[in-house]
C-alpha cells in the first residue's frame, strides 16, 4: 500500500497461480484505505478477452454513461485520460490485471502503459510467462513504474489454463485449433496476397452486415469454428440422398430388386452460440473478389476457399432459402482486429 501511494505500480511474478494473493490484496487495500478506491479486476486469461472490453469497463467509471465511445482503442483510451481529472475527489482507480502478460493483452501493452502512467490510476498486475520482461522496451518500461515482487506460490492454474486447449491436447485435437484470432493472424501469413485479399473483403463484408442487424447460429467450437466432420457444402456440393431421406416420410422402394441403400447416421445436434453476422453470400463474396482482381475465375475462388476450409476459419451454412452463406465464427471486436491487422 505503501509503494502504491508513493506513485508506483506493482508487477507480481514466480511460478504458480497468483489470483488468490491479489485478489486477497484487493480486499485489504480496499477495507484499509482512507478512501475506499475504485477497483477494477481484469481477468486477462479470459477466452476472448479484448483490449477494448478492458477499455470499456473503465470508461464506464469516469465518463458520463449518455458519452458515446469511439471504436478504436487508442482514441477510448484518450477520452479515459482526459475525462481523469487530477483535481476531482474521489476518482483514483485501481486497476488490477490478472496475466498481463496473456496473448489476449500481449499486443496492447503500449495502451497498459499509458493508463499506468497516470497520477490517478494505479496499476497492480499478475505475469505468469518467465519471460515476461521481454514485452516491454525501455520506454514501456519506465511508463510502467513497476516495482517487482517475487510471489511463487506454487499454486496450480485452475482458473488461468484454457480448459478447452487442454482436452484437445489429452485428445490429440491440438492441432485443429491454432488459438482463434491469433491463429487466423498466423496462417494468414503464410498464404499468398490473393488469400489475404479475399479473406479481408470476406470479414469485412460480414462486418457491414453485423452493422445492418442479424445474428447467425454455429457450432460450439471456441477458435476457427467447425465440427470434426468436414462441411462439404463449402464448395456447392449437396448430398442428395440425406436430403431425399429427410423430406420422404415413407421407405422408398428401389427398383430391379436392388436392396435399399443403408440409411445414413444423424449427425449428432449442435451446441448454438452466437457469433457476429449473418454470413455472406456465396455468390456476393463471389462477385466483390472478382471486382477488385483478387481472383479471375470460379476454380481459383474456390481454391481459396478450401484453404480457409482445411484451416477452419470460415464455416458454410445454408439459409431457409437455400443460398450458402460463408461465416467467420468470431465475435465483432475480434472480427474488427483481424480487419485491423490486414488493412
Amino acid at each position: 500500500m505503501f509503494e502504491l501511494g508513493e506513485g508506483f505500480n506493482l508487477c507480481m511474478y514466480g511460478y504458480g497461480s497468483k489470483r488468490s494473493l491479489l485478489m486477497g490484496f484487493a480486499s485489504h487495500y480496499h477495507t484499509q484505505s482512507d478512501v475506499p478506491p475504485k477497483i477494477i479486476v481484469v481477468n486477462g486469461y479470459t477466452p476472448g478477452l479484448t483490449i477494448r472490453d478492458v477499455l470499456a469497463t473503465l470508461a464506464g467509471q469516469v465518463v458520463a454513461k449518455s458519452t458515446k465511445l469511439p471504436t478504436q482503442p487508442p482514441a477510448l483510451a484518450d477520452l479515459i485520460l482526459s475525462r481523469i481529472s487530477p483535481s476531482a475527489q474521489g476518482q483514483h482507480i485501481t486497476l488490477l490485471v490478472h496475466s498481463l502478460d496473456h496473448p489476449n493483452l500481449r499486443k496492447h501493452q503500449a495502451i497498459f502503459a499509458r493508463l499506468a502512467a497516470h497520477p490517478l490510476i494505479s496499476l497492480i498486475a499478475s505475469v505468469d510467462n518467465p519471460n515476461f520482461a521481454l514485452l516491454w522496451d525501455l520506454p514501456l518500461t519506465r511508463s510502467f513504474k513497476f516495482l517487482y515482487h517475487d510471489t511463487t506460490t506454487f499454486a496450480p492454474f485452475t482458473a488461468e489454463l484454457d480448459v478447452v486447449e487442454e482436452v484437445n491436447a489429452l485428445l490429440g485435437r491440438s492441432g485443429r485449433r491454432l488459438g482463434g484470432k491469433d491463429g487466423v493472424a498466423y496462417v494468414l501469413k503464410s498464404l499468398p496476397e490473393n488469400a489475404r485479399n479475399l479473406f479481408r473483403i470476406l470479414v469485412a463484408e460480414q462486418l457491414a452486415l453485423v452493422d445492418a442487424g442479424g445474428e447467425v447460429a454455429t457450432d460450439g467450437t471456441n477458435g476457427f469454428g467447425g465440427s470434426d466432420d468436414e462441411d462439404d457444402d463449402l464448395l456447392g456440393a449437396e448430398d442428395e440422398e440425406e436430403a431425399l431421406a429427410q423430406t420422404t416420410p415413407s421407405k422408398r422402394v428401389r427398383g430391379r430388386g436392388r436392396p435399399a441403400k443403408k440409411a445414413k447416421a444423424k449427425a449428432a445436434p449442435r451446441a448454438v452460440v452466437t457469433t457476429s453476422g449473418e454470413g455472406v453470400e456465396y455468390r456476393t463474396l463471389y462477385h466483390k473478389a472478382v471486382e477488385e482482381f483478387v481472383c479471375s475465375s470460379e476454380l481459383n475462388f474456390r481454391t481459396l476457399l478450401k484453404e480457409f476450409h482445411d484451416h477452419r476459419m470460415i464455416e458454410s451454412r445454408k439459409d431457409a432459402l437455400g443460398t450458402e452463406r460463408l461465416i467467420v465464427p468470431f465475435r465483432r471486436e475480434e472480427l474488427e482486429g483481424i480487419l485491423e491487422e490486414l488493412l
